[in-house]
C-alpha cells in the first residue's frame, strides 16, 4: 500500500464534519482535488526527504534497511508525515472555503475567480 492510499484512507476515516469543505469540492469539482493535489500536501510535509537522516545512526540506505530500531524509526517518520498532511489538507480547504465563500471550488488564478 503506498503513502497516498494510506493518506487516502485516513481521509476517509475523518468525520464528516472535518472535513466537508474538502468533501463539498471533491465533489463540485473532481479534478480540482486528485492524487496530484493530495501528494503536493505530503511533500509539503517533507514525503520526499532522504530518509536516512531520521534512522538512528544514520547509517547508508544499505546499512540501515536491515535494523529493526532504523525501520521503525522510517514508519514512525512516515506516519508522522501522513497525519501532518491530513491536518494541512483539511486546514487548506476550510481557510479557503472562509476566505472566498461560496466561490471556493472555482479555480484560483492570477486574474481572479
Amino acid at each position: 500500500m503506498t503513502t497516498l492510499q494510506q493518506l487516502k484512507e485516513k481521509l476517509d476515516a475523518t468525520p464528516l464534519e472535518s472535513k466537508s469543505s474538502l468533501v463539498y469540492a471533491q465533489q463540485v469539482n473532481v479534478d480540482l482535488v486528485n492524487d496530484d493535489h493530495l501528494l503536493l500536501f505530503l511533500y509539503a510535509e517533507g514525503f520526499n526527504v532522504d530518509v536516512s537522516v531520521y534512522c538512528c545512526n544514520c547509517l547508508p540506505v544499505q546499512s540501515y534497511t536491515s535494523d529493526p530500531a532504523c525501520i521503525g524509526n522510517i514508519f514512525t517518520f512516515y506516519s508522522y508525515v501522513k497525519q501532518r498532511a491530513l491536518v494541512r489538507l483539511l486546514r487548506y480547504w476550510t481557510k479557503r472555503h472562509k476566505l472566498f465563500g461560496d466561490k471556493y471550488t472555482l479555480p484560483l488564478t492570477l486574474y481572479g475567480m
